[in-house]
């Protein structure tokens, strides 16, 4: 982790509007300056950032503002990036001949932890009821201290059915679905609509530090398959079989 100073626009905002809350141009020319290119998004810790709060600490020394303690800046931590541990291993029917970042790779809210079990292939992995629309993935199913595998995103739906589906369709929602039914962990695999490349998912910090309370990772299609060949199955067959019956 690295510690960041980080200052509040609101606090500015709140003098602008004490000094002349009816001069539009006087507030004007300070959101210029802070929504600036120059400033890049203000970013926690880059440069844009630091120039920000810089300005914005002038402004408040203008109006004879004083600190709240002894600097107007007050650190604290922020997480900015996540990196994968050393020991993160895939292990099917007793061999690991699998390498992360190729075949496997964790996502970054898994709990941490030796994850075993049998592997269940559940879809898409939903279980919602919305807009009058009911979608049970799981339905006969038995999950329960097992690995559940589903598709990221959602099937090719028409038009209106788009929005009901992307409400249900983070990974997130899909490792907490799969949680709330006693799985040990998820297996995400991104179908031919998603990655015709047969990619993995990048890892990327999704801004919280809760994680999902199961194990939880991508495989590609390859390892998806083989985990599947012994019910005559691919990811293919499967993602063709569930947008039929839809």
């Amino acid at each position: 982790m690295k510690q960041y100073s980080i200052f509040l626009i609101i606090t500015i905002l709140s003098v602008i509007f004490k000094v002349d809350a009816q001069d539009k141009q006087y507030l004007k020319k300070y959101l210029e300056v802070l929504a600036s290119d120059s400033l890049e998004g203000r970013k926690p810790g880059k440069p844009g950032g630091e120039k920000a709060a810089d300005y914005i600490i002038s402004v408040l020394k203008q109006n004879g503002i004083k600190p709240y303690g002894k600097d107007y800046r007050q650190p604290f931590y922020v997480v900015t990036d996540i990196a994968l541990a050393k020991s993160n291993f895939m292990e099917l029917s007793g061999k690991k001949d699998f390498a992360v970042k190729k075949d496997f790779i964790p996502i970054a809210f898994t709990k941490n932890g030796k994850f075993e079990g049998d592997v269940v292939f559940a879809w898409y992995g939903f279980d919602f009821e919305a807009d009058g629309k009911k979608i049970n993935d799981y339905d006969g199913l038995d999950v329960k201290g097992k690995w559940v595998m589903v598709l990221t995103d959602y099937p090719e739906l028409k038009d209106d059915e788009k929005d009901i589906y992307s409400q249900f369709s983070s990974l997130r929602s899909k490792a907490i679905t799969a949680r709330d039914k006693g799985a040990i962990g998820i297996i995400f695999v991104q179908g031919v609509t998603t990655d015709e490349r047969d990619g993995l998912i990048p890892l990327t910090y999704d801004k919280s530090n809760a994680d999902a309370g199961i194990g939880v990772i991508n495989i590609t299609r390859k390892v998806a398959n083989k985990i599947l060949s012994s019910q005559g199955k691919t990811i293919e067959k499967l993602e063709k079989e569930y947008a039929e019956s839809k």
